[in-house]
């Protein structure tokens, strides 16, 4: 009797599992199939968040001021999306055009990862169709590794520049099993990026080929989109900022500036500020870091200019959107 009933439930429980999932078996193998076919054997899925495959991928929604909106900040279809990406005390940027064509300049330290990855994925990105390193500073490149190893990567640049940290060894050596190249960022009037249509990605620096501090190989990029205009400028400094000045200072006027080097005294310059003259400016920086940045007198320069200034430490993640005409600013945190 004992042996009937067991029996009986589990043809009730098989039962119901066929009917809340609309399994029959008439259509059983052919269920199983498309299981077959989304994972096939021995492959598994990318992790939604490849710093932490344990934890489910938040989904935000608009909340009241003084909190988080990541949805605010992803990428708009049909417009230019420019987005400083909270990744604490260090840089990296992404860029989405209007049709969908993505480019990441930095990727924070190795900290940064999930941060990046929760942004990616929440914006649907699947390939990097262009990946720059600006410079091999760890707060840079920290998760450049990661984001090589993961995503369907296109063209990568970087500043010609030999470097022996650990960080930047493994970056280069996960480049290689890829079966990537590198292509040399060199700036010069006429050394442009092919991203899309409708957009031209110059290179501005560097514009020598040795320096005495790392940060001046860093890659400065101009972006135009229309009437909109951004100046990216990694750790760039004075030096560099001079040499900018000395070439074509008629190409350094933007409407929105990546301040230099997390808005230290040894960028932002007077002079390369006063070319800029930005409407916005964006600093990528940590909540209380130990290089107190941004400088004081960086702020102040700014303020005086009268430049729309935003702060990732204060801020989060920020984004600039443009449809060529119109430009703007969002924030993460209200």
């Amino acid at each position: 009797m004992r042996l009937a009933m067991l029996l009986l439930c589990a043809i009730v429980i098989v039962a119901a599992i066929f009917y809340f999932t609309g399994i029959t078996p008439e259509n059983l193998d052919e269920q199983l199939l498309g299981l077959n076919e989304l994972f096939p054997s021995g492959s598994t899925p990318r992790p939604t968040s490849f710093g932490a495959e344990s934890e489910p991928t938040p989904v935000p929604t608009a909340l009241p001021n003084g909190t988080t909106d990541t949805q605010a900040v992803l990428p708009r279809k049909g417009e230019l999306t420019v987005t400083a990406i909270d990744v604490g005390q260090g840089d990296c940027l992404f860029l989405q055009s209007p049709s969908g064509k993505t480019m990441l300049i930095d990727a924070g330290d190795s900290s940064a990862a999930k941060a990046i990855a929760e942004y990616l994925d929440l914006a649907g990105v699947e390939k990097i169709d262009v990946l720059v390193a600006t410079h091999p500073h760890a707060d840079h490149i920290g998760s450049m590794r990661t984001i090589v190893n993961h995503y369907d990567i296109g063209t990568i640049y970087m500043p010609k520049v030999s470097h022996t940290s650990s960080t930047y060894q493994k970056l280069l050596e996960a480049i290689a099993d890829k079966g990537k190249k590198i292509k040399t960022a060199r700036g010069g009037k006429d050394k442009v990026i092919p991203f899309d249509d409708g957009i031209t990605v110059r290179i501005l620096a560097p514009l020598s080929s040795e320096y005495d501090e790392l940060n001046n190989y860093s890659v400065v990029l101009r972006i135009d989109y229309g009437n909109s205009s951004f100046l990216l400028t990694g750790d760039a400094e004075a030096l560099s900022e001079k040499e900018m000045l000395e070439q074509y200072p008629e190409l350094l006027k933007a409407d929105v500036l990546k301040v230099g080097h997390h808005g230290s005294s040894t960028s932002t310059s007077e002079e390369f500020l006063s070319a800029v003259a930005p409407d916005y400016a964006v600093i990528s920086c940590g909540a209380d870091n130990s290089y107190d940045h941004p400088n004081k007198d960086t702020v102040a320069a700014l303020q005086k200019a009268g430049v729309t200034y935003f702060r990732t430490d204060l801020y989060g993640t920020v984004a600039f959107f443009t449809d060529g005409s119109t430009l703007e600013a969002v924030t993460e945190k209200n």
